[in-house]
């Protein structure tokens, strides 16, 4: 994997927490859940703890469904559900 500079820092809010920049991004990098593997774009934030936020194109791409009465996600990719 390979992480890119991010030539044109872009700021995104956390749940209300104060703006990060994004210092970085690793592209295609292999997401897996349970068996399912998929790629994604990684940002590299600045801060110290490590926090994987997942963007809603992904979901819908991925047909992700959260669960939150048991704290569980579903997901779809090629016709096989994790």
């Amino acid at each position: 994997m390979k992480v890119e500079a991010n030539d044109r820092t872009r700021v995104s809010p956390l749940g209300g927490n104060p703006k990060v920049k994004v210092i970085g991004l690793v592209k295609e990098t292999p997401l897996s859940i349970q068996h399912i593997r998929t790629p994604g774009t990684l940002y590299v934030v600045e801060g110290t703890k490590a926090i994987l936020i997942l963007g809603i194109d992904w979901f819908n791409k991925y047909q992700v469904d959260i669960r939150r009465f048991d704290n569980k996600i579903e997901i779809t990719h090629q016709g096989e559900k994790a």
